[in-house]
């Protein structure tokens, strides 16, 4: 239990104490980060597998049409955004062309086009364009950590669908730490 002084000495001192201790947190808490250095992780820290959360079927679905590098559209003509990735823009027709972009989305085109993927919702079933949120697994291949892993995508976090945040992380290091990709093609973007 905390004793409150009862001299008016003693009351100033407590008080200047909480003051010092809550200065301390707040200054330590703004006080700039030192910079970090990069190791190579090792891009087994996680399973292929890592548990999702939302619905776990089995079913899959024919990649019709690969619009970008993070979306497609499926066999019931659907477009689906694959969740917690972003890659340079290419299509957006509010954007010019980023850096990367076409190579992104030939990637996704090269990798996908006319193959069955397995769809696994994590918490939100649509964005505000109406797209399905989904991880994409190509057999036992979760897609949206290839695209970050091979530099075609950054890893991006869009809560509450953050269930394989932390490995979607560890591959965008693994990627710039190895300059592979859009971490080669494009120093501006680092």
């Amino acid at each position: 239990m905390i004793r409150i002084p009862r001299t008016k000495r003693g009351l100033m001192a407590y008080l200047f104490a909480i003051f010092m201790l809550t200065f301390s947190i707040f200054e330590t808490s703004n006080a700039p980060l030192p910079k970090r250095v990069v190791h190579a992780p090792s891009p087994t820290s996680f399973p292929a597998t890592a548990p999702v959360l939302g619905d776990k079927t089995d079913e899959t679905f024919v990649v019709t049409r690969v619009v970008d590098g993070d979306t497609i559209e499926i066999d019931t003509g659907q477009k689906v955004r694959l969740i917690g990735v972003n890659s340079p823009e290419s299509v957006d027709p509010r954007k010019t062309v980023q850096c990367f972009g076409k190579e992104a989305s030939d990637y996704t085109k090269s990798r996908l086009l006319n193959q069955n993927v397995r769809l696994i919702k994590d918490v939100s079933e649509t964005d505000h364009f109406g797209r399905l949120l989904r991880y994409v697994y190509r057999g036992d291949e979760l897609f949206n950590n290839t695209l970050v892993l091979e530099g075609y995508a950054f890893a991006t976090s869009y809560p509450p669908d953050i269930a394989h945040q932390r490995e979607f992380q560890t591959s965008q290091r693994t990627a710039e730490f190895n300059n592979k990709g859009l971490w080669k093609a494009c120093p501006t973007q680092k």
